[in-house]
């Protein structure tokens, strides 16, 4: 979250699946990938999911942060 926050000026909140204020799911991909003891990430950045056009690369820049934060993790893991 520290990666976004720098990118993005904003604090950013990590939440597992279900968090505060998100919507359940079930079945989806993560699920499927958990079970079969696939690794893996989903990730929900800005506000809408249909962003104004000015917010794409701001937002881009935001989840290019995450993935490399993530994938640092799952090296360091290894």
């Amino acid at each position: 979250n520290h990666a976004i926050s720098q990118v993005s000026g904003n604090p950013y909140l990590v939440v597992e699946g279900g968090g505060p204020g998100l919507y359940a799911t079930t079945g989806a991909s993560g699920d499927v990938q958990d079970l079969n003891g696939i690794l893996s990430i989903t990730m929900e950045i800005g506000g809408s999911f249909q962003p104004q056009a000015e917010m794409v690369k701001p937002l881009c820049d935001q989840t290019v942060a995450a993935g490399r934060v993530f994938l640092n993790e799952v090296l360091k893991a290894e």
